[in-house]
């Protein structure tokens, strides 16, 4: 073998496996997150709570609060918060709510209280909300309906529970793929190929769990029950087009789409506080 292509086969396989390292590590911290917990409960907000839990169908134990409505209600809103944080970190946007509806705030696998060894970005964590679902109906709510933000939005659309009669999905992604594509957006276009292909190629082969599979924009047509999604046009974690997709993908006769001038990731509910809670109120109350 001519010595030039021995250089050439050593220098593939040091790039390989330099390519393969670091899209490992850009995998793991991704499924296994430094965990962001907010030092709030309900009762910082003024509400009663109460601690649950649960187990899915695959024995994850799943921590919550269940906060009763200040005014009787037979509706309950479950509510799903963002990666890599827990429930406390979203009770301050959902507090209002319970003025008229009792609230579920679960901690997805892996975060907060709950169980789990990793996260798996939506996929799994369909089993934590059938399990919220399954929790709420075994209390006599038959009218639920969700709230998420994020990772929790996403979610939520991917479950598709029958059970969940109205949805909220504040600041979600349309699919997985085009955000490992982001990750990797300070690579020129056609170098970032392969980086992408491995790091989906670790998720298949740790998680079990096909990139195709973590798709919302593909569930969300199938929907036929009312869905708000909110998004800020300046979102810098998930670009704005994700609302504009999962929006052109719904059935758009139950769908509403609200695009936040000037707001950042999960920003909506700061810059216009008093637009946000009537227009979320206005939305449940139509829906129930």
């Amino acid at each position: 073998m001519p010595v030039i292509c021995h250089h050439i086969i050593k220098a593939v396989c040091i790039v390989g496996g330099i390519l393969i390292v670091y899209t490992l590590f850009i995998f793991f911290i991704s499924v296994c997150p430094p965990r962001i917990e907010t030092p709030v409960t309900p009762s910082d907000f003024g509400l009663d709570y109460e601690e649950v839990s649960f187990m899915t169908n695959d024995s994850i134990i799943i921590a919550g609060w269940f906060v009763p409505a200040k005014q009787k209600s037979d509706t309950a809103i479950i509510v799903c918060h963002g990666y890599p944080c827990d429930k406390n970190n979203v009770i301050e946007s959902v507090s209002f709510l319970a003025e008229d509806y009792n609230l579920l705030l679960i901690d997805f696998r892996y975060f907060g209280q709950s169980e789990g060894r990793f996260t798996s970005l939506g996929y799994h964590e369909q089993k934590d909300i059938h399990a919220a679902v399954q929790w709420l109906k075994d209390r006599g709510f038959t009218k639920i309906g969700a709230w998420g933000f994020s990772l929790g939005a996403s979610t939520l659309i991917l479950t598709a529970s029958p059970d969940i009669k109205a949805l909220i999905a504040d600041s979600g992604f349309a699919d997985i793929h085009a955000l490992i594509n982001l990750i990797y957006g300070y690579i020129p276009s056609p170098l970032k190929k392969p980086f992408v292909w491995l790091t989906e190629l670790h998720t298949a082969l740790f998680l079990h769990v096909f990139v195709s599979d973590l798709a919302p924009v593909k569930k969300i047509p199938s929907y036929k029950i009312p869905i708000m999604i909110i998004h800020g046009d300046r979102d810098s974690q998930i670009p704005v087009s994700h609302a504009y997709r999962l929006y052109e993908a719904s059935d758009q006769t139950f769908t509403r789409l609200w695009i936040v001038p000037g707001a950042d990731h999960g920003q909506a509910q700061y810059l216009y506080p008093a637009e946000y809670k009537k227009r979320v109120r206005d939305f449940l109350s139509a829906s129930f």
